[in-house]
C-alpha cells in the first residue's frame, strides 16, 4: 500500500491528478481507511482538483482495477 501512495504522490506532483486518484483508490482498496481517521491531505487536494464526481470516479476505478493492470493506466 505504501508504494501505491508514493506513486500517487509522485503522479500528483507531476500533474497527473486522475492517475494519482486511481492509485489512491487502489491503495485504499488494499487497506481501507477508517471513517474515524482524518482525511489524508492528498485525498483532499485531489478531490478539490478533480471535483467530487471526478474524484469519486477515479477512486472507484482504482478500487476495481486489478493490481497487475495499474501500470498500464
Amino acid at each position: 500500500m505504501t508504494s501505491l501512495l508514493l506513486l500517487a504522490d509522485a503522479d500528483h506532483a507531476a500533474g497527473r491528478s486522475d492517475r494519482a486518484a486511481i492509485l489512491l483508490g487502489a491503495a485504499e482498496n488494499l487497506a481501507p481507511r477508517s471513517p474515524a481517521s482524518p482525511e489524508p491531505p492528498l485525498r483532499a487536494v485531489l478531490r478539490e482538483r478533480l471535483g467530487p464526481a471526478g474524484f469519486a470516479t477515479a477512486l472507484a476505478t482504482g478500487r476495481s482495477t486489478p493490481l497487475t493492470a495499474l501500470p498500464s493506466l
